[in-house]
């Protein structure tokens, strides 16, 4: 079985607790610490699905955070998931469920200049993520133990994620850009590879003096992603057909619904 699904459907439902709804990108790092100061509980729904190979892989995932923000420049918080992932094949179907790992993150925004009409920001951003999800769900499948090990809850490394973003917002058009690098630790026998992203993001908004005229505010989005993956390791061994060089393009649409609600739709799709 191959490593390199593709095309991506995302749509992501998006509970905010606390604070405005942003209009931020979907698979772009967003260089937002937020606008408030205090504590906030943000909820939210994601799912995604990718096929190629012969397979499909859909995952169900609903992370909920804890953000704490004394200042609008920083931001510190911890994020818990629920992960459920459902591989089908000519063979048949199967699912695994469960916790996922635990991530704990700080963030802070080094560039805010407000301008007439827009606001220029940059941050960084440096996350651990924890092994705490499930790594042993069985399969009744017969798939290579890498597969075996993707498709679980939880990953079984202690990851290191640096991130740095920026952007331009303004009240007609959003442009964002960033570059993510995932250091992977750990997992026994299995090794994922480290994992390198570049994206950058175009937002427009649809008709925005009758949109928030009424409420709301409707956003249409393009996003390109440059993404290299390490090859993962079995037993010491590299695995064929993982890792390799991915170029995305991801056409979506954004609906701000209320202060506290956002329904994002998005299709990420493989240009090489």
């Amino acid at each position: 079985m191959g490593y390199r699904l593709g095309p991506t459907t995302g749509i992501w439902l998006a509970l905010l607790l606390a604070g405005p709804a942003p209009a931020f990108p979907i698979w772009t790092r967003d260089p937002g610490t937020g606008i408030f100061s205090g504590s906030a509980l943000v909820g939210r729904t994601v799912f995604n699905e990718a096929s190629g190979g012969g397979a499909e892989v859909s995952t169900l995932m609903v992370p909920a955070a804890v953000l704490y923000s004394r200042t609008t420049n920083s931001a510190f918080g911890l994020e818990l998931f629920y992960v459920e992932r459902r591989l089908s094949t000519a063979e048949g179907s199967d699912v695994t469920r469960g916790a996922g790992d635990l991530m704990l993150f700080g963030r802070y925004k080094f560039l805010s200049r407000p301008h007439a009409g827009r606001w220029d920001q940059a941050s960084v951003q440096l996350g651990l993520s924890v092994p705490t999800g499930a790594t042993d769900r069985r399969l009744r499948l017969a798939v290579p133990a890498p597969v075996r090990r993707a498709l679980q809850p939880g990953s079984g490394t202690t990851d290191v994620i640096f991130d740095v973003a920026g952007g331009r917002f303004t009240t007609r058009y959003n442009l964002a850009g960033g570059i993510s690098y995932r250091r992977r630790n750990g997992g026994g026998s299995v090794q994922l590879g480290d994992e390198l992203t570049a994206s950058v993001d175009g937002e427009f908004f649809l008709l925005p003096r009758w949109t928030r005229s009424r409420g709301f505010e409707l956003l249409t989005l393009l996003e390109l992603s440059y993404v290299h993956r390490e090859r993962t390791d079995f037993r010491g061994l590299a695995v064929r057909d993982s890792g390799g060089d991915d170029l995305l393009l991801a056409p979506g649409l954004q609906w701000i619904a209320t202060e506290r609600f956002l329904l994002e739709v998005s299709v990420q799709l493989p240009v090489f």
